[in-house]
């Protein structure tokens, strides 16, 4: 009887140094990020974004931008990350997910024969033909979204031409998407950001793109219209991060590179997006 109780430790005993090792070694290395920084939550909680939503498992990582292909593959290299894409209204009422305002740079010219160059003079007939240089359909924003929900990809989704539908935000969060909206303000429009007019009501997370011509806007009229600025904040100090960031406004570095990444989280930047989702998440240690 007096045998099992040791028996027992002793097992226990086994265990422990079987298991003890592997989880030692992984609390004694440190992430590039913690290193760096020394801010082990600041590494843990900052939200990655890709930028246009790419896919770097091609050869074609450029041309499958904005694409499902590309955020299935941030889902499967970098879990917990975000595609930050660009949407566009086209000349039927169509939403479609592309950056530029023409096709030529992403678009196989085989599958648009007929077709304006022009994003906005495409019908969403058209758009269903075409094919990126790297083979994929150019999704709708209905597409993406749905795959952002399937996948459990955050969406960080900046208007260019479109003025934002409430309905696009309940749609969203019936798929369970976390999404947030952004667009360029322009003089044209006082620099306000008008085409998310629609939306904020709706409680929508919104926000804005930094621009050259609208550099004036204080950080108390950045936040009357939103709670986030996509801009580069690079050279920027870290007081005036941190006092945006007392308004209640995060700041989105965009097109950071991954030397660029302890520079910009030591200043207080919350959301990055980056040119790769997979290479800024092992920085990150996750």
């Amino acid at each position: 009887m007096s045998r099992l109780p040791l028996l027992a430790a002793l097992l226990a005993a086994v265990a422990l140094m079987l298991v003890s090792p592997p989880l030692q070694a992984e609390a004694a290395v440190s992430s590039a990020c913690v290193v760096a920084t020394g801010d082990a939550n600041a590494c843990s909680t900052t939200i990655i974004m890709g930028h246009r939503c790419r896919d770097w498992g091609t050869d074609n990582a450029h041309t499958n931008e904005n694409t499902v292909a590309a955020l299935r593959y941030v889902a499967e290299n970098s879990p917990g990350a975000g595609c930050e894409i660009d949407i566009w209204r086209l000349h039927d009422g169509g939403i479609v997910v592309q950056h530029d305002p023409t096709w030529t740079r992403t678009i196989d010219p085989a599958t648009m024969v007929g077709v304006s160059p022009n994003v906005v003079d495409a019908t969403s007939a058209q758009v269903a033909r075409m094919r990126t240089k790297g083979g994929q359909p150019v999704p709708t924003l209905q597409q993406m979204i749905v795959a952002s929900g399937q996948n459990h990809v955050p969406l960080l989704i900046e208007t260019k031409n479109y003025t934002v539908d409430p309905s696009w935000v309940t749609f969203a969060r019936q798929q369970g998407v976390t999404a947030w909206w952004y667009h360029s303000p322009s003089p044209a429009h006082a620099c306000w950001t008008v085409m998310l007019d629609r939306i904020r009501p709706t409680g929508a997370v919104v926000g804005m793109k930094g621009t050259r011509s609208c550099d004036y806007l204080s950080p108390a009229q950045v936040r009357q219209q939103g709670t986030f600025l996509v801009t580069n904040v690079q050279t920027w100090t870290k007081a005036q991060v941190q006092t945006y960031r007392n308004l209640g406004v995060m700041l989105s570095p965009y097109l950071v590179q991954p030397e660029g990444l302890a520079n910009i989280v030591s200043k207080g930047a919350r959301m990055v997006i980056v040119p790769d989702t997979a290479v800024a998440a092992a920085w990150f240690g996750r």
